[in-house]
């Protein structure tokens, strides 16, 4: 019993550490890629799982 529990937490602990590394990867895209507007890029990647594109939000 232990030792599948200690399986269910290693990988738990692996598939979290997945999901923070590219939440952080996203963020830094978006500083890197919007500027300045990097949270309403982020914030719109949120909502619509795409990012912005500047050329359609003008039109």
């Amino acid at each position: 019993m232990n030792k599948i529990f200690g399986f269910t937490e290693r990988s738990l602990k692996f598939w979290l550490s997945l999901f923070t590394k590219k939440e952080d990867s996203i963020i830094n895209f978006c500083k890197v890629e919007y500027g300045s507007d990097w949270q309403w890029a982020y914030s719109e990647y949120q909502r619509n799982q795409s990012f912005p594109n500047s050329l359609k939000e003008a039109a």
